[in-house]
Formats: structure tokens, sequence, C-alpha cells
């Protein structure tokens, strides 16, 4: 089993968690790593070696450092609570690979495997080249990406990628064909996955991604956040089960809560993440404070989150919202009004 990760330094904790998560709860061996080397240290990279070798798996570091001076140049944006461009190498799969790897897992560091992988990394493509799992993204943002507003767009947490059709009919030309002068994608390089892609991708159960915003709030008030009655084809019913039968948690950001990898984490499943940090080889380092990188509009959304919870937050925010838009609006046209001879 081939398992992938792309990290720099500071994911390299996360990405050390994530793999002895896999380790612990996936029957099949040999596994073998590789992880898309950002700028990880010596001494971390020493750590996960010693996390692969005690599980009985192999690891590999590759270097991206060519590769990511090319996603520089272009202009493309970083992403994550430490902007990195190290998300875009997993574009760069089948040539960094071996190529007798013919199919890869692809898991980004905050991710923990909470079930068995064996099951996933066999799972018949039906003939497409990724298989992944549908995000919570609204039509409109679809339509401003150049999608159909009712097609299905996959997060890029986990993505099991067939390198053999992708080296032999899949798309090659990408950087051409969709880095035009000035197109800066505000997912990254999951925007480009998803054009990509379109039409070869295998969509797969929410367990196999079961990502924040699934977590944290009921599907009814998912779609009322993001204004879209059909945003996902998932039912309420198979959101619902992945309280219980969750294969991979992923733990994305989320203005309303705070991870776990920070003190005072108010993710729901945080402690099945904190319950694998105390066996890695950081267990005796204290979490760190969460950076203070939100926005005032983001601080409002976590307090009333925190004061009305999944149930009753998305009617709140949604009052709330409009009450503010319509006090800017009276605000205007009595300063309007002011300057008006």
């Amino acid at each position: 089993m081939y398992v992938c990760y792309a990290a720099d330094n500071n994911f390299s904790m996360l990405t050390g968690v994530s793999m002895l998560s896999v380790l612990q709860s996936t029957r099949e061996r040999p596994i073998c790593f590789f992880v898309l080397d950002g700028g990880i240290t010596p001494e971390n990279r020493d750590t996960l070696q010693r996390i692969a070798d005690r599980g009985g798996a192999q690891i590999g570091f590759i270097d991206i450092d060519r590769q990511m001076q090319q996603i520089r140049a272009i202009g493309q944006k970083a992403w994550g609570d430490f902007p990195s461009h190290v998300t875009w190498a997993r574009l760069f799969l089948p040539e960094l690979l071996p190529p007798e790897v013919d199919r890869v897992l692809y898991l980004d560091g905050d991710t923990l495997a909470a079930g068995d992988l064996s099951e996933l990394y066999h799972i018949d493509l039906d003939g497409n080249i990724i298989a992944a799992v549908e995000d919570c993204v609204n039509a409109q943002y679809k339509a401003n990406l150049g999608l159909q507003k009712q097609a299905r767009y996959v997060n890029a947490g986990m993505i099991l990628f067939d390198l053999d059709a992708w080296r032999n009919s899949g798309p090659r030309n990408w950087i051409t064909d969709l880095m035009q002068p000035g197109k800066v994608y505000e997912m990254a390089d999951q925007d480009v996955l998803n054009l990509m892609f379109l039409n070869q991708i295998r969509f797969l159960p929410l367990k196999y991604n079961c990502s924040t915003w699934f977590r944290v709030l009921y599907l009814g008030g998912l779609r009322l956040l993001l204004e879209d009655r059909k945003m996902t084809a998932f039912s309420a019913a198979e959101v619902h089960l992945c309280e219980t039968e969750k294969v991979i948690v992923h733990y994305n950001s989320c203005r309303l809560i705070v991870r776990p990898w920070y003190r005072n984490s108010t993710d729901p499943d945080g402690k099945l993440w904190q319950q694998i940090y105390a066996q890695s080889p950081w267990a005796q380092c204290p979490l760190a404070e969460e950076p203070v990188c939100l926005s005032r509009g983001e601080r409002r959304d976590r307090r009333l989150y925190q004061l009305f919870g999944k149930t009753w937050y998305p009617l709140v925010h949604a009052v709330d919202y409009q009450l503010r838009k319509k006090v800017q609006t009276l605000l205007k046209k009595l300063l309007k009004g002011k300057k008006t001879p």
C-alpha cells in the first residue's frame, strides 16, 4: 500500500500523527509512505523515519523544491494556517513517484485514520483516474470557477489516484491549460484538481473524508449557511452515520472551532486526534496557542457558534447577517443625506 503526504516543517508533526494513525488502524502490510518534502528539518525527517520503522513501514522523502519554485513563479496562492505552496505538490505526483507506483492514496497531514484503509485503497475506480469525497461548496462558487452549478466538487484532503491511468491518459498540461496570467485559485490546487479531473472522478461515501464542516453542522444548517439547498448529494442520514462510522477524519480549517493540535480545542472529534498524539514522539511537547488569524467577522461567527451550537447557529447567523446588512444600508443612506447640500 502506497500512502503519500506533502509537508513542510510546520506540518511535519501533523503528518507524523497521521502516519501513526494509519499504521495503527490499517491491517494491510507492507505500507510504504512517500513524503513530498517542502523543507522538513533533518531532525523531523528522522522522527518521521522512526514512526515508519516502528510500524514496520518504509518511508521515502522526495524533494519538491523545483516544482514549488515553478508554482511560485506562476503566482499561485499559498494555503493553510502557515501559508505554504507545498499543497500544490500533489499535482506533480506522476513525475515525482517511481514508475512502479501504480496507485497511491494521498492524505493531507491534518487527516486521521479512524478505521482500516485497506478497503479504500483497493476500491475499483470504475475507469476513473481519481476517487474522492464531495465537499460542501455552493453553486455560485462552482460557477465562478468555471464548473456547472450542478457539478459535484471534491475535497482534496483524501484522494486515491490511479497513477497508471493518469500517466497514460490523464491531464498532462494542466499548467499550460489552467494557469492563465492573473488567475489565482481561491482554494489553491483543490480547485485545479476539480477542473483537471472533471468527469474522471469516482465519488466516495463521506466516511472516507469526514471533513470539519460536515462534523460541526447538521446538513440542513450547512445548506442554509451556504445558501444552496443542492450543495451536496449526501443525505442527512449519511452525514449523521459518519458520527459513528468514520474511516478518515479530516480536521480541515473551519472558523467555528479550534482544531485539536491547539490548546483548548473545540473540535467535536478532537479527542480522537489527541489520543494518537499522546502516543507520538511529540507527546511531551505542549500544544501551541491557535494563531490569531481570524477576521472580525470570523471571530463573530465563532462566538455565535459557541453560544448557539450546531442546531441554531446557521439560523442565528442568517438573521444576524441580514440585520447587519440592513444597518449598513441605513447608515450609508444617512451619511449620504448629510453630505447633500
